[in-house]
């Protein structure tokens, strides 16, 4: 063993990374959208019961 991986098993790792960050990316905008729906909600009743929200 030379330590030294093969084209293959490194594209392979190379995949498997790419698919992580995606899914940290799919999650954080999951999570943004989350929290921009939230945040309208809060504004909609704060214009219903007359507060100023800026």
């Amino acid at each position: 063993m030379s330590g030294h991986i093969g084209l293959r098993e490194e594209a392979r790792a190379g995949q498997l990374l790419a698919r992580r960050i995606a899914g940290l990316f799919r999650r954080w905008q999951i999570q943004q959208q989350a929290c921009q729906e939230g945040y309208t909600e809060v504004r909609q009743k704060a214009c219903l019961s007359g507060e100023a929200i800026s």
